[in-house]
């Protein structure tokens, strides 16, 4: 290869290290070879520089990365922190109150989100809170409601039962809630038995209020029955359609009783009315009899062969008399028309009339000195007759009443109220009867209770209202199984002429002159009777019909100068003037007269307050010769 003197190298090869001078000498192949090898080398450097900037990216974009996920990976931390706040807000803010503090929110829409939703569980919290208390005063009013309250859905299952409706059908409402209202709410006729068709139905099936039938009786779960009145309707929502039925209901049992009652009280009120109206006439009629069947046995003699019957007819006259008035004590009340008496004859007629023909017999026990008081002898025979029939009751099979009396001379050992005191007569009713428990004991004496099916519940009342007339004290002991005794306490009377009394008929004794008596009465049988009794025992009698003859008749006579000493007056005359008023019009004649009234109406206010009115005494008819003959006496 030829020297190439002088030669430089390829522009392509300037940046290589210069080629030595020799090199220019060597041959074409030599040089090609050099040229590879530098080209060889400057591809690897340039390989290498390539790899270097490679490595350099890569390790650029791997710092990104990095810092792209740790960016990603901070901000993740955040949006979890924010996310976790208000899922815990949505989870709990609806049973507690719970707020997002903003202060911990880290983005500015999450703040304004967490305002919201703040203003959102406030709202709600606030709601809840009503409807809370509106809930909580919905089950306060219907606890506290008097009446039985059921509601049901659609289906007629019970949903809900208030503490009154749990009483009446002895359902709980935990029990309950679920089950058919016609299992809980059992209706019948009270009448028939049957069963009624529920009201909850009927008002499922008409969409309409509905009202139980007269005669429905609830049939509790313990198997008792009460009387109820009730209504249905049904509960509709917004749109009008039907949820449920709620259905009201009480108890009328006692309303029932009580309407009973009062239709008794009413019926007595019209006996009461009836008797009033009979007494008058009635007792004119037995005075009649009465009086002449007394003045025929004391005409005849007690030798005659006649006169054990007139003593009967005496004694029937005077039982008689004694219905009447118990039948209006019993139908009217009234206050007593009191004498001075012993009790002993009183007991024992009223005691042995109840028992008569019956299997339990009476033992009496009185002592000798007995004190008197001052009773309606027909009021007290009401008495002994009300509790010596209880006392019958009591002994089915039969048995025996003890009925003893005693002188209590200090009643405060008795241990009565502190408001008796001082001498009072016990009388103590007991029987070897079934007795009676704790709880009927206590309520004996109230007004229209009874155990007995067909009893009206005012005999014992009647007692207790009667002897509290007589300023006395009734108290009832028993024991279940061992008998029941009544003491009865009444205020005695120890002044001289009545401590000793067998209560026996004594010797009728006229008054030691004859007087001039004018009788006012409506009735002529009774006027000619009263007049052979006032002829009987000496004295003179003028008869008039009515208040105005009275009046007119007592004028001329005292002008004449012929005064009457005592006039007895008839109290009630049918379409005249009664002695009530014509009293007041012979006072005025005569402040000192001596008027004596008489009636049949022994309850009447009259009777017992006849001094208020102006009388000296009062005469209830019929009377015999001696009350007749000690009412003069008295008075003149």
């Amino acid at each position: 290869m030829p020297k190439l003197e002088g030669q430089r190298p390829s522009p392509k090869l300037s940046y290589a290290a210069p080629i030595p001078n020799w090199q220019w000498y060597i041959g074409t192949g030599v040089y090609i070879d050099y040229i590879e090898d530098e080209i060889a080398k400057e591809q690897e450097i340039t390989k290498k520089a390539l790899q270097k900037i490679l490595t350099q990216i890569v390790l650029v974009l791997c710092l990104f990365l990095f810092v792209s996920l740790s960016f990603t990976w901070l901000l993740a931390g955040k949006l979890k922190r924010n996310l976790t706040l208000f899922l815990d807000f949505f989870q709990k803010s609806a049973a507690e109150k719970l707020t997002i503090p903003p202060n911990k929110v880290s983005f500015r829409e999450f703040r304004s989100l967490a305002l919201s939703a703040n203003q959102m569980a406030e709202d709600r919290q606030q709601a809840w809170e009503e409807l809370n208390t509106e809930q909580e005063r919905l089950a306060v009013t219907l606890q506290s409601i008097g009446d039985g309250v059921m509601t049901t859905d659609t289906d007629g299952n019970i949903v809900l039962l208030n503490k009154v409706a749990e009483e009446l059908t002895g359902w709980r409402n935990a029990e309950a809630q679920g089950k058919p209202a016609t299992e809980v709410f059992n209706v019948i006729n009270e009448k028939s038995g049957n069963k009624c068709l529920s009201p909850i139905q009927k008002v499922l099936k008409s969409d309409e209020i509905v009202e139980l039938e007269n005669h429905t009786a609830l049939l509790a779960k313990d198997g008792s029955q009460k009387s109820i009145a009730d209504s249905g309707a049904p509960i509709r929502d917004s749109e009008g359609k039907i949820l449920g039925v709620v259905l009201v209901f009480r108890d009328v049992t006692n309303e029932k009783k009580m309407e009973e009652e009062l239709l008794k009280v009413r019926m007595l009120e019209s006996v009461g009315v009836l008797a009033g109206g009979i007494a008058h006439d009635f007792n004119n009629i037995l005075a009649a009899i009465l009086g002449n069947v007394e003045l025929a046995s004391r005409r005849l003699g007690p030798q005659h062969k006649v006169s054990p019957l007139l003593d009967e007819a005496q004694k029937a006259s005077n039982r008689a008399t004694k219905l009447t008035q118990q039948l209006l004590t019993f139908a009217k009340g009234g206050s007593p028309v009191k004498e001075t008496t012993s009790v002993q004859q009183i007991i024992r007629e009223s005691a042995d009339f109840i028992l008569h023909g019956s299997q339990v017999s009476c033992h009496y026990n009185y002592p000798e000195d007995l004190w008197c008081v001052d009773v309606d002898s027909g009021q007290m025979g009401q008495v002994i007759q009300n509790i010596v029939l209880n006392a019958k009751h009591a002994m089915p099979a039969g048995g025996q009443i003890e009925i003893t009396c005693s002188n209590i001379e200090n009643v405060a050992s008795e241990s009565l109220p502190p408001i008796y005191s001082g001498s009072y007569v016990k009388i103590s009713i007991a029987d070897s009867g079934v007795g009676m428990p704790d709880k009927v004991l206590e309520k004996i004496f109230a007004p229209y209770f009874t155990t007995k099916q067909e009893g009206s519940g005012l005999g014992l009342a009647i007692c207790h209202s009667i002897i509290s007339k007589h300023d006395g004290h009734i108290l009832a002991k028993s024991v279940s199984g061992e008998g029941t005794t009544f003491d009865i306490y009444l205020p005695a009377i120890l002044s001289a002429d009545t401590r000793k009394n067998d209560g026996k008929p004594g010797i009728t004794t006229p008054t030691t002159r004859a007087l001039k008596i004018m009788v006012m009465d409506d009735d002529k049988m009774l006027r000619n009777i009263i007049e052979s009794q006032l002829t009987h025992l000496g004295h003179e009698t003028i008869l008039v019909e009515d208040g105005s003859e009275a009046i007119s008749r007592y004028q001329e006579l005292r002008e004449a100068g012929t005064p009457v000493d005592l006039t007895i007056m008839d109290l009630t005359v049918p379409g005249g003037m009664g002695g009530k008023e014509a009293v007041q019009e012979i006072l005025k004649l005569n402040p000192e007269a001596k008027v004596i009234v008489s009636s049949g109406y022994s309850n009447d206010p009259v009777m017992a307050d006849f001094k208020d009115y102006g009388f000296v005494a009062a005469a209830i008819k019929p009377f015999d010769l001696e009350s007749l003959s000690k009412i003069i006496a008295s008075v003149c």
